[in-house]
This record gives structure tokens, sequence and C-alpha cells, in this order.
């Protein structure tokens, strides 16, 4: 209600103070909820699982899955196969998985200063891999196949030997001193 110079009166003045408010904090919440917990890394290395998943259930039906990690980004990210260990080294860092399973296969990234190798999916078989020179890892710029081997029970991811020709440069590791308290990380990926 106005008075007669055609002001608010201060009842409905902090009521409008309060409504603005309790707006402007539902924005808020949504924009954090909806926005604010996704995170690029996380959910490109979900997509690679994912993929690699669909192309593993390939060979399990009998068939060549093929998959390549073709995202060139600031982010690095490694397919890891850690089998029933629960950390590799590769040059002075350790990639360590955000879970220990049985043949346990990974997505690490880097960004910024930490590695992670999360997510993990535990695969039915164990993992061979075939011309490889680092028999534990695929990283970007590399092409497999995806086979299952009939008569030993397990996967065979084959590199495809025109892939290596695709890696511009090798994968870089986190700076010096950096926290790699959260995963692991290594020389040359």
């Amino acid at each position: 209600m106005k008075n007669k110079r055609g002001f608010l009166v201060s009842k409905e003045t902090v009521e409008l103070i309060i409504a603005v408010a309790i707006i402007a904090l539902v924005i808020f919440v949504l924009y954090n909820v909806l926005i604010g917990s996704w995170n690029k890394e996380d959910e490109t290395a979900k997509s690679y699982l994912e993929t690699l998943k669909k192309e593993i259930a390939k060979a399990d039906a009998g068939g060549v899955g093929e998959f390549e990690m073709w995202q060139k980004t600031d982010e690095t990210y490694l397919v890891a196969y850690f089998g029933d260990k629960v950390g590799m080294k590769i040059g002075k860092f350790d990639l360590i998985p955000d879970k220990a399973q049985k043949n346990n296969l990974c997505i690490c990234y880097s960004s910024g200063s930490k590695v992670l190798c999360k997510p993990c999916v535990s695969l039915k078989y164990p993992v061979r891999f075939d011309g490889f020179p680092e028999e534990t890892f695929i990283q970007f710029g590399q092409k497999v196949k995806i086979t299952k081997s009939k008569d030993k029970g397990e996967y065979v991811f084959i590199l495809q030997k025109d892939s290596t020709k695709k890696v511009e440069e090798p994968i870089t590791p986190p700076s010096e001193g950096s926290d790699i308290s959260g995963g692991g990380g290594g020389e040359g990926w």
C-alpha cells in the first residue's frame, strides 16, 4: 500500500526485498546444482569408458570392437589396465585407480596438477595387449581392435600399426612437485 506521497510502506518494502532475495537464492541454487556440479573431465572420461564397454561387448558377442581416444584437449586421457593390481608406475609417477577390483580397466586423465584414474570397470576377463610398446595403457591417437580369445578366456587389445602415426606429441605428465595424491601420472603419458 502506498502512503499519501506515493512511496511504499515499510512492510511492503521489506516483503519486496525478501521476494527478490528468495528469487536470487533459487537461481543460485539451481545454477550450482545443474551446472556447478558438472565436470568436463569426469564426463569425458565416463563417455570414453561407456564407448569402450560397448566395444568390449562386441568382442563378448564374438565380433571385433574398435576403440580410439580421438579427442585432443588440454586435458589428457589414457586407458589403463590394472588387472588385479592396485596401481602401476609409469616413469616416476604412480597410477592409482579410483577403486581396486579384479580385471580393473580405468580411464585416467590429468588436468592441471592432478591425475585421476576414474571411472573404472571390472571386466569379465583379463586383457592381453598385442603390439603395444607399453603393455598396460592406450593413449590419445592409438586405435585398437578388441577381440576375445576363445581358448584362453581373455580380451585381446590389438594396436593398429598405422594408429601410432596420429600421436602428435606424447601425453605430458603433471609438473614436477605437483599434487598427485588423488591418483597417479606417468612420464610419457
